[in-house]
Order: C-alpha cells, then sequence, then structure tokens
C-alpha cells in the first residue's frame, strides 16, 4: 500500500524527516518562497571557486534567488562580491557568465564601474546631473554582499 500524500505541514515535516520528500515539494511556490526567505536569505552560501577568478581582472557571475552576484579579482588580486546591478536604474552590469574585464558598463546609461565595484565613469556628468553639486562621484559603487569569507583570508 502506498503512503498518503501528506495533508499539513506536520505530515510534510514528519515525512522530511524520515527522509521520504513529497515530490510536489520540488515544485511548491509556497515552499520556494520560503526556502528563499528563510534559507537563501539567512545563511552563508557558496559563489566560486577562487580558482575560477585565478588571474586579476577575472570574474564570474552567480545568481542566488532572485539576485545576481559578480564576483571579482581586482587588478590588485583582492577578490569583491557585488550585486551585479547599476546603483542608478538597476540593469545588470554584467551579462556574460565569465570573463576578464577591469571594467563593467551599464547599459541603460553607461555608468562604469571598475572590478573592485568602485564608480570609474558617468557620461554627461556636469550636463545630466549638475556635475559634483548635483551628484558627488567619489565613494559610488556597486552595492557589496553583506558578507565575504574565502578559505584562503
Amino acid at each position: 500500500m502506498a503512503p498518503a500524500e501528506p495533508n499539513g505541514i506536520a505530515d510534510i515535516t514528519g515525512a522530511v524527516r524520515q527522509c521520504l520528500i513529497p515530490a510536489f515539494l520540488y515544485n511548491d511556490a509556497e515552499v520556494h518562497e520560503l526556502e528563499r526567505d528563510r534559507l537563501f536569505g539567512r545563511s552563508w552560501n557558496f559563489l566560486a571557486y577562487e580558482s575560477e577568478i585565478a588571474r586579476p581582472d577575472d570574474y564570474v557571475v552567480r545568481n542566488i534567488g532572485d539576485d545576481s552576484f559578480l564576483v571579482t579579482r581586482d587588478s590588485d588580486g583582492q577578490i569583491h562580491v557585488m550585486f551585479n546591478m547599476c546603483v542608478h536604474r538597476a540593469m545588470q552590469v554584467c551579462r556574460a557568465e565569465r570573463g576578464s574585464a577591469r571594467t563593467f558598463r551599464c547599459p541603460y546609461h553607461a555608468w562604469t564601474y571598475r572590478n573592485d565595484g568602485q564608480l570609474a565613469g558617468l557620461p554627461f556628468h556636469t550636463d545630466a546631473y549638475g556635475g559634483e553639486a548635483g551628484f558627488i562621484k567619489e565613494g559610488q559603487a556597486l552595492l557589496r554582499a553583506p558578507r565575504l569569507r574565502s578559505a584562503t583570508g
């Protein structure tokens, strides 16, 4: 006799504790949202092997849930993890999965960021934004991941 379909959270929890994961859970939208909020949004997540960004200026792009991350090794060899999102209009600044680049340019308004995340270029800064009086460029950068840990340091 086949086991009965779980009816509630207690049945599901009991089945999972017995290593009997109901197949519908893999495609359940509510479970997916709970995992995003309670698991991926609150825990450490692996993004890349350092060997994937072995040389200065190497990068990889990785996604966790709805977030895209840019993992880079800058020209000085330091590793950075940033949201792959222009701070101006939230457009992705890197569309390739991997490669080597010193800068990343937003396709929307061409804001350009160095591979350490710092804003490097802002077209029409004076005409469109009023220069430094209208928008101070210094200190502007891609948003960093909340935490970064490397096995080598």
